[in-house]
């Protein structure tokens, strides 16, 4: 955990934070970190989060993304940005190596993915986003908005875990 911690802090203090989705470029990024011009901020979170209306999912979220008002417009990219204008968001930040994004077609795994959305789930959050460090030095970001269906589908997994648990101690 404490590695995880210090590995989130130096992915975003040296590359997140320089990190302009509308113009994703690693040189842009260093253009921006060499003129300490910060195109994205985010509250560090230091504690697990609850929500009662999810008795069984706990979230120990990284960051969470402050609200702002980015003029990524229209056009960048695929996701709508623009949309989230002004609405916190959810930050998960990874180390990945390039092969093992390279085995899955989306470019990161399923769990991250669900982990994810569980805490945007417990936080009530409408996006948030993935932002990995291949091989240890090129920024890649997975925007994601919250889908309820896949939610509800996660949640489920786990109350059904959850109360098999239960019983089992139960015996």
């Amino acid at each position: 955990m404490y590695r995880g911690r210090k590995s989130e802090e130096f992915v975003y203090e040296n590359y997140y934070k320089y990190f302009d989705p509308k113009i994703p470029l690693p040189e842009e990024m260093m253009r921006n970190e060499e003129n300490d011009h910060q195109v994205r901020r985010v509250q560090r979170i230091c504690s697990m989060i609850w929500n009662p209306r999810y008795e069984h999912l706990i979230g120990n979220v990284d960051f969470l993304i402050n609200k702002r008002k980015y003029d990524f417009g229209q056009d960048a990219g695929e996701f709508p940005y623009y949309k989230y204008s002004d609405q916190v968001g959810v930050l998960e930040l990874k180390i990945m190596k390039g092969e093992t994004m390279n085995k899955y077609i989306s470019g990161i795994p399923e769990n991250y993915k669900e982990q994810h959305l569980s805490y945007m789930g417990i936080l009530e959050l409408p996006w948030g986003e993935i932002f990995v460090l291949k091989d240890g030095v090129v920024p890649v970001i997975f925007p994601y908005e919250f889908n309820q269906e896949k939610f509800d589908t996660v949640l489920k997994q786990v109350n059904e875990f959850s109360y098999k648990v239960i019983s089992v101690k139960q015996l």
